[in-house]
Parts: C-alpha cells; sequence; structure tokens
C-alpha cells in the first residue's frame, strides 16, 4: 500500500472514533442517566486520550492527535455531567 492509501485508513478511522463517542455522550445527557458510566472508565479514557495524543504529536501522526482530542473532549463532557449529577 502506498502512502496516501495508509493515510487514508488512519483519517477514516480518527473519524470514526471522534463519533464513536457522540451517541453515548447524547444518550446520558438526554435521559440523565449518569449512573451508568463509572469513574474509572472516565478516567481511563482521559489518561489514555492523553498517552495517545502525546504520542501523536511527538510523531506527528495527525490522525491519531485528532481522534483523541475527540475522545478527551467527549470523555471531559461525561465526567463533568456525571461530577455535576453526583454532587
Amino acid at each position: 500500500m502506498d502512502k496516501y492509501c495508509i493515510n487514508s485508513i488512519g483519517y477514516l478511522g480518527s473519524f470514526f472514533l471522534t463519533i464513536m463517542f457522540i451517541p453515548q455522550t447524547y444518550s446520558v445527557w438526554k435521559n440523565k442517566s449518569y449512573d451508568c458510566i463509572q469513574y474509572i472508565f472516565l478516567v481511563n479514557a482521559l489518561f489514555t486520550s492523553l498517552c495517545l495524543g502525546s504520542y501523536g504529536l511527538y510523531y506527528q501522526k495527525y490522525p491519531i492527535v485528532i481522534g483523541n482530542t475527540s475522545v478527551f473532549v467527549n470523555t471531559m463532557i461525561l465526567l463533568y455531567l456525571k461530577y455535576k449529577n453526583n454532587i
């Protein structure tokens, strides 16, 4: 495979990673069902996205950066909603 094909696969994967969390985030927000998401999952998702995002920045792998930035943002939204609801 050539570099263009591999890059296209990377950006496609980044796109699907980006949209993967949106239905869950919307469902949690709409239904106010914050108990179904565990803090350990959210912390793990944050740590994972930070590590992989740093890796992507260092090696200039922008599909990795884009995908993990979107995971980070969605996870922060879920973490905020869960925390706000549990106060």
